[in-house]
């Protein structure tokens, strides 16, 4: 007698599904990522006012759009970032 074949599964025709509305779900880690709080932002605001820099200089060196969207752990990071020149 023969062995039987190996079955490989067949290719898929679609993409897998995603959620029902259409868009994936975000990663876990994105969910619960954990966000500067309006202190440290209030922090951060007098930091560059007091050092006079630039602040969309800065929030581009840190990789955000506003203060609001920075990472808990990325905190002390924009507290040492050097001072960015207003032009």
């Amino acid at each position: 007698m023969s062995e039987p074949e190996a079955c490989e599964p067949e290719p898929r025709s679609e993409p897998p599904r995603s959620s029902q509305s259409g868009f994936e779900a975000p990663h876990p880690a994105q969910e619960s990522e954990l966000l500067i709080s309006a202190s440290q932002i209030a922090t951060l605001e007098a930091l560059i006012r007091e050092t006079r820099s630039d602040k969309a200089k800065y929030l581009r060196y840190l990789g955000v759009d506003r203060l609001e969207q920075l990472p808990l752990d990325r905190y002390q990071e924009a507290v040492a970032a050097p001072p960015f020149a207003l032009d």
